[in-house]
């Protein structure tokens, strides 16, 4: 699977993190996902679900991020060129400030284009 990433994402390590946390999503990396989740994290998905056709590429376009707040957008590209693109948005809550905290919400919202 080819990987995009915006490149200013290394100015920030939590930026860095939700671009890396969009494509362990791609990816079900369930082992990046555990290391950043916490013990019972809410995670809320709005708008169709994923087609079942392989996965290509991820594109983060974005990653933002703010106090205890992030979120990253992109989209992805499917094996199956006929399938059409989807587009995804992440919005994170961190348990708190620091740079080793957990992920204890995350709302997804998916629209296909």
């Amino acid at each position: 699977m080819k990987i995009a990433l915006p490149s200013d994402c290394g100015n920030s390590p939590r930026m860095a993190l939700v671009a890396d946390l969009a494509v362990a999503w791609v990816a079900d990396d369930k082992d990046t996902l555990d290391q950043w989740l916490a013990d019972d994290p809410s995670w809320s998905t709005f708008g169709p679900a994923l087609p079942e056709t392989a996965i290509s590429e991820v594109v983060v376009l974005g990653a933002i991020n703010h106090g205890r707040a992030a979120s990253c957008d992109g989209y992805l590209e499917f094996a199956d060129r006929e399938q059409p693109r989807v587009r995804f948005s992440h919005v994170f809550a961190f348990s708190s400030t620091t740079k080793t905290a957990k992920v204890k919400a995350i709302r997804t919202y998916l629209t296909v284009s």
